[in-house]
């Protein structure tokens, strides 16, 4: 199928966003080698639109690791107008652990 003429629709370029929007990424990783090893990762995500036009996203990402060669990682991205973000990482010889959150905020467009 082919769609000849759609006079209607216009060109968005890839970096604008459309209407206002906050969006979050959050990835968590978490391995070790051994014998007696343990691993465990968790990443959440919403998100809310208010009345006014305005956008709200939130993440939070946990990684831990225990054994040999233990390694946590934690990526977070956030796309809006403010974007806050802490991460915090501890490790030791058989431990690597890392938590954090992100905030985005997208304001209405005027």
């Amino acid at each position: 199928m082919q769609i000849a003429d759609l006079p209607y629709l216009q060109n968005v370029s890839e970096d604008e966003l459309i209407l206002g929007s906050a969006g979050v990424s959050v990835t968590s990783e978490a391995w070790a080698s051994g014998l007696e090893t343990s691993a465990f990762a968790s990443a959440n995500s919403t998100s809310t639109t208010g009345s006014d036009g305005d956008s709200t996203a939130n993440g939070t990402g946990l990684a831990g690791a225990f054994g040999d060669d233990a390694t946590a990682n934690l990526t977070m991205v956030g796309d809006g107008h403010r974007v806050i973000g802490k991460a915090k990482f501890k490790s030791s010889k058989k431990t690597a652990v890392v938590n954090g959150f992100i905030t985005v905020i997208d304001f209405p467009p005027n």
